[in-house]
């Protein structure tokens, strides 16, 4: 995903003084994608077996807190080289403090809306570049349109069972997509977002079919899936329409998704 990303990151330790003036940090990342990889890294990594971020709760996708031991662990973390993978992706500030003096408090200039990427969440599907095209399944192939939108649940096909925190979706998860019957209307068993492939392969199709289907979350929001326009005909093979359908890409046509 293209364009800076910004989080603010609120050292919230049991006492109160120490909260209400200490460590806030602004945290500016290449992309989205790497802040939620961080995070996912703030969740488990460890210094002198303690958990550097203790207590870490993400009350938005750009509003972050935690209680470990020390205020400046997000600094900790890179100078002890715990973050290595971040050395080009990510810059961090110390900003003011709660109290006279300190540092500029900078303001996030592009806040995220809608529901944070969690795993298990239900999302509606839309293009990056033209947020009014959504993804909307019809006769159980997936177009694009300014009108409709199925709303689809992403979850981890394997999700860690050694802790109760929820999981924001990153690049490198595999993931199962099933449409929400809810919001859709019942499907029977065609309800997992997958790839259909017709002429012995020739031609492809995202639709809904009747087993699991495993994508990486990469792959079909950033690498993998584009739009090409189909004729549509009717039962004599006559063309009635032209519709965007959404296909598999991987040679420069794939385009940019994000879940809303």
């Amino acid at each position: 995903m293209s364009g800076i990303y910004n989080v603010f990151l609120k050292w919230a330790p049991a006492d109160r003084s120490q909260t209400a003036a200490w460590g806030r940090h602004h945290l500016t990342f290449a992309n989205r994608y790497e802040a939620d990889e961080f995070y996912r890294l703030m969740q488990t990594v460890r210094n002198a077996n303690l958990n550097m971020f203790a207590g870490l709760v993400r009350d938005s996708p750009q509003f972050w807190c935690h209680s470990g031991l020390l205020w400046h662990s997000v600094h900790d973390v890179q100078a002890l080289g715990l973050a290595e993978e971040f050395r080009q992706t990510l810059s961090t500030v110390l900003v003011n403090d709660g109290q006279v003096g300190g540092r500029t408090f900078e303001l996030i200039t592009n806040p995220v809306t809608g529901p944070d990427w969690f795993s298990g969440g239900t999302f509606f599907i839309r293009n990056r570049r033209q947020p009014q095209l959504y993804w909307c399944v019809h006769n159980s192939y997936v177009h694009t349109s300014t009108d409709r939108r199925t709303k689809f649940k992403v979850e981890l096909e394997d999700p860690p069972k050694d802790t109760d925190a929820k999981m924001v979706l990153i690049r490198s998860d595999r993931v199962i997509v099933t449409v929400v019957e809810e919001a859709h209307g019942s499907l029977g068993e065609r309800k997992y977002l997958g790839v259909e492939d017709f002429n012995n392969g020739a031609v492809s199709r995202l639709a809904l079919v009747s087993t699991p289907h495993v994508w990486t979350f990469g792959d079909l929001v950033l690498k993998r899936v584009g739009v090409r326009w189909e004729d549509v005909r009717d039962g004599s093979g006559n063309v009635t329409e032209n519709r965007p359908t959404v296909v598999p890409m991987s040679e420069g046509g794939q385009d940019e998704w994000e879940l809303c």
